[in-house]
């Protein structure tokens, strides 16, 4: 044998048992994402419709120790008021605030109210695209199982439900939301558990929100950018065979965003190509007041430079509660299904309330309040106060997504009225000051029933 091919043979078993020594059994990867993992408990006593009011659990982990931010998903931190009690392995706990929770992806920033010294920082493979087969654990506490562990493999990622998502075959069951997904190859967190198929034909799919979305929302808010994503005011088609296209539908956008028209072509943000809405969104964070998008329209390249509205800030987020019923802004994916200026909606209702009573359901849009058209929910909060001084009733008009198929009709229109009381807030809001109005803030909640944290998604 000659000296150089002893020498590359040397070389090889070098690196593979370098390649050895580097890489993390699986009890090495869990044991450290004890160290960064917790347990978040939450009580919601007023849900917008996102949640369910009560009280449940999930999991986060630590990303950034000096700030004493914990990620999550926001249906764990949750869109509605909520209270949050953060819980390490050795059973230290801290409360904590919402720094910031998406309206676009299920993910969640909180803040701890003092560090618990125990907790590591999580490392992030923010350059991470884990391929079909990558071996992947997932770290939380399903069904109240604290701290345990499961393993599976990428399966793919997706887009069928909105924003991209990494399928898994791993495990992931109620308690497990917003903990970490983990390579097993590196130990670093590479998604955050979020969902699974919800029937019990499946063979066991799940989700999770991949890393590289949320290391973005977390370096702008680090620099503190808004991470904010756009208000979508933009229905795009679905075409077969054509899913690599962004083809413009409609358009409800201000006057004072960038104009798309119905068959522009969405190519790129700022050069970076953009095949689906969750690329868009992702390269549009950061940067909404001043957009560069590339579109073909009628067959030509133009670029177009402007603005795009943010969508609505979910931790300062308002509602009204007015006879047992919260209307609020309906959700980012729902915005003007009925058309432009239809964004009032019932979001919970209150069990044995007179709302409860009317038959006024959940998902149910405000158009007219006592023959006033509603344009938005400081104008439905000012128009409840100012009804009690002339009269003893509120007569409300609602559209209604049709349950008669068949009927040709995309809508009901529904009429219904309440004996008039004083309206509650919910969120921060500015006082309104009336002869009527009574002494302190109302911000009760509207009751409260127990739930396990967890999200599935149904076969569509």
């Amino acid at each position: 044998m000659s000296g150089h091919a002893h020498a590359s043979i040397l070389l090889v078993l070098s690196f593979a048992l370098s390649m050895q020594c580097n890489a993390k059994d699986a009890e090495e990867v869990f044991a450290e994402a004890n160290d960064y993992t917790v347990r978040i408990d939450v009580t919601i006593n007023t849900a917008f419709s996102e949640d369910v009011r009560g009280a449940g659990h999930g999991a986060g982990f630590l990303v950034d120790r000096e700030r004493r931010w914990v990620m999550t998903n926001a249906h764990v931190a949750a869109r509605s008021p909520s209270t949050l009690e953060v819980i390490a392995a050795n059973d230290a706990r801290a409360g904590a605030r919402k720094v910031y929770v998406d309206p676009y992806i299920d993910l969640a920033i909180i803040e701890l109210d003092e560090n618990i010294p125990a907790l590591k920082e999580a490392s992030l493979g923010c350059e991470q695209d884990p391929g079909t087969g990558h071996s992947v654990g997932a770290y939380g506490h399903p069904w109240g199982l604290n701290f345990t562990g499961t393993q599976g493999v990428i399966s793919g990622s997706t887009e069928r439900w909105g924003p991209t998502h990494l399928q898994t075959d791993t495990p992931i069951n109620g308690g497990n939301s917003g903990g970490p997904l983990i390579s097993m190859k590196t130990g670093q967190v590479i998604g955050i558990n979020t969902s699974s198929i919800n029937s019990e034909d499946d063979q066991n799919t799940n989700f999770a929100v991949p890393i590289v979305q949320a290391c973005r929302i977390l370096d702008l808010l680090r620099e503190d950018v808004d991470p904010s994503p756009p208000a979508l005011a933009v229905d795009f088609y679905d075409t077969v065979g054509e899913n690599d296209k962004l083809l413009v539908a409609r358009s409800f956008l201000s006057p004072q965003d960038i104009q798309l028209l119905e068959g522009d072509e969405i190519i790129a943000v700022s050069n970076r190509t953009v095949a689906n809405v969750s690329e868009l969104v992702h390269w549009l964070r950061g940067s909404l007041g001043n957009v560069h998008l590339q579109v073909r329209r009628e067959e030509e390249a133009i670029d177009l430079v402007g603005q795009l509205t943010p969508a609505t800030n979910v931790v300062d987020r308002q509602g009204v509660s007015f006879s047992g019923v919260l209307f609020a802004e309906s959700p980012i994916e729902l915005k003007n299904v009925f058309g432009e200026g239809t964004t009032v909606m019932v979001h919970d209702i209150e069990d044995g309330s007179e709302g409860n009573g009317a038959n006024i359901e959940v998902s149910d849009f405000l158009i007219r309040i006592n023959g006033t058209p509603i344009h938005d929910l400081a104008q439905l909060r000012e128009l409840l106060v100012s009804s009690g001084e002339t009269s003893e009733m509120v007569q409300l008009d609602f559209l209604r997504i049709s349950g008669a198929y068949g009927s040709g009709r995309l809508s009901e229109s529904v009429r219904r009225d309440l004996k008039w009381t004083y309206p509650k807030d919910i969120g921060p809001w500015p006082r309104i000051q009336t002869a009527s109005a009574p002494t302190g803030n109302a911000t009760e909640g509207l009751g409260r029933r127990s739930f396990e944290v967890t999200e599935a998604k149904q076969e569509q």
